[in-house]
């Protein structure tokens, strides 16, 4: 399941975000495009990633009947992937990335509004979104995390910094050897 969200929102005229959800982990994949049109060379790039990174065939995708995914539907075709649609303007069908969607641009949003970031930073707090998200524990995955039932390993929360802020301390030891 995918979706496209334009950000007319955020004054920005040409931003497209794409988003894939995994339908059994819950797991976001966040692209943003200059426009629609790059729908398709975007979702062959996500192909290959989940083909080698996950050594599986993507075996269903669910869209709405979209102009950007016209395209889609004869290339799903050829190579086998069984393509659901869902009636346009009917966000009640395709719920999942409509939650999916709202909730990353709500945290982002409080992202942005909570260190007094301006709206050119809406890219760093979209990708940082769609990153908490994937490692937050949820109750649809029995309180674990959608990366952790893609990748069957506990997220790492330890190099979590607030977001927005100036800087961070870094010190580093160095032992100089005479």
């Amino acid at each position: 399941m995918f979706g496209v969200l334009p950000l007319c929102f955020l004054l920005m005229a040409s931003a497209i975000l794409l988003f894939f959800v995994d339908a059994h982990t819950k797991h976001i994949w966040y692209y943003p495009l200059v426009a629609k049109s790059y729908v398709f060379s975007t979702f062959q790039r996500f192909q290959t990633l989940v083909e080698r990174q996950f050594s599986l065939k993507i075996k269903s995708v669910q869209t709405d009947w979209g102009g950007e995914y016209r395209k889609l539907n004869k290339f799903f075709q050829t190579i086998g992937i069984h393509h659901q649609l869902i009636c346009p303007h009917t966000h009640e069908q395709n719920g999942t990335v409509e939650r999916r969607q709202r909730h990353i641009v709500e945290t982002s949003l409080t992202l942005l509004g909570q260190c007094s970031a301006p709206l050119r930073f809406w890219n760093y707090a979209f990708e940082s979104s769609v990153y908490l998200i994937n490692r937050m524990p949820t109750l649809v995955l029995q309180n674990t995390s959608p990366f952790e039932c893609l990748f069957r390993r506990t997220p790492d929360y330890n190099f979590l910094r607030t977001f927005g802020c100036l800087f961070f301390p870094f010190c580093v030891h160095i032992m100089l050897i005479n």
